[in-house]
């Protein structure tokens, strides 16, 4: 059986108001029954010796507990609600990513009805460009060293702007998606960075672009909950010069990126041409990014 912290968190919940319950229940119990305090003392001689002696220890813990019930049951309603409240909390917080993680993974299965790319018919969709070594005399081959020179020259501009304020992990599993970067800020006011670079040779379409949005999101939420610090995406989309001209992509990103509802991070979309990219100033790139200006 595998153990969940939703399953944690509905025992504290339960675990509070039974507290609750235990309190106001023992509490009228004592003012309800008599117990053996309604005896009389010439009742209490005609018993046998023990059994006085047990009357009267019954009659001392009863005095005792009327004596502290009011400081004690409140004391316990007060802290099975602390319970309650606590387990309540954190119980809504992980069943609300459960059921926007579901949002997204519906809206991802929606956004994948769509046309194939331009680059998914001609079958360079989705390689992966550390197999560039490998294929390097085919077509497939040229492009994943194309594609894999595109990311690691991005990649090694992105790092050299940000002078050791992030923690740089290169090649990430985030659950089953993969991210090239993530960044985890050093400042604790900065949020983490979870950075995608994709290489687009001969044309994408929103649906393709939707979809690849939704699946950072998703890491998004998934690093939310395994590290419980909140980060920021960015998507960058390089695209082969001589195929710029021939869709609007910057349109294509300003819709997704405007469908996308909004969330407490920052989830960027930048879609250029791959030599603007390459050639764009470092302080530009960070902007762009939406990483945080360099503290002086």
């Amino acid at each position: 059986m595998k153990f969940e912290f939703g399953d944690l968190y509905k025992f504290v919940v339960s675990a509070g108001f039974v507290l609750v319950g235990a309190a106001v229940i023992a509490f009228w119990l004592l003012l309800k029954e008599p117990f053996d305090l309604t005896l009389k003392d010439t009742d209490i001689r005609a018993l046998t010796p023990v059994a006085q002696q047990t009357v009267r220890r019954r009659q001392e813990i009863v005095a005792d507990l009327v004596a502290w019930s009011p400081w004690v049951a409140p004391a316990f309603v007060v802290a099975g609600l602390g319970l309650v409240g606590y387990g309540l909390r954190r119980w809504r917080n992980l069943q609300s990513m459960s059921d926007e993680l579901a949002d997204l993974n519906l809206q991802e299965k929606r956004a994948s009805i769509r046309p194939k790319t331009e680059d998914e018919i001609a079958g360079i969709d989705g390689m992966d460009s550390s197999d560039a070594g490998d294929e390097a005399e085919t077509p497939m081959g040229g492009f994943a060293s194309t594609s894999h020179k595109f990311e690691q020259e991005l990649t090694s501009r992105l790092l050299a702007s940000l002078d050791g304020e992030y923690i740089a992990q290169p090649r990430m599993m985030v659950a089953d998606v993969g991210v090239d970067l993530v960044l985890r800020a050093k400042a604790l006011l900065r949020k983490d960075i979870l950075v995608e670079v994709k290489y687009i040779r001969k044309g994408f379409n929103e649906g393709w672009l939707t979809q690849v949005g939704l699946k950072m999101r998703s890491a998004a939420l998934f690093y939310q909950s395994a590290e419980n610090r909140i980060p920021n995406t960015c998507l960058v989309v390089g695209v082969a010069d001589d195929a710029w001209s021939k869709r609007n992509y910057s349109e294509i990103a300003k819709r997704v990126s405007v469908a996308a509802p909004h969330r407490s991070a920052k989830h960027i979309i930048l879609v250029a041409p791959e030599s603007q990219l390459l050639r764009m100033p470092l302080s530009v790139l960070r902007s762009e990014l939406g990483i945080a200006p360099k503290t002086a």
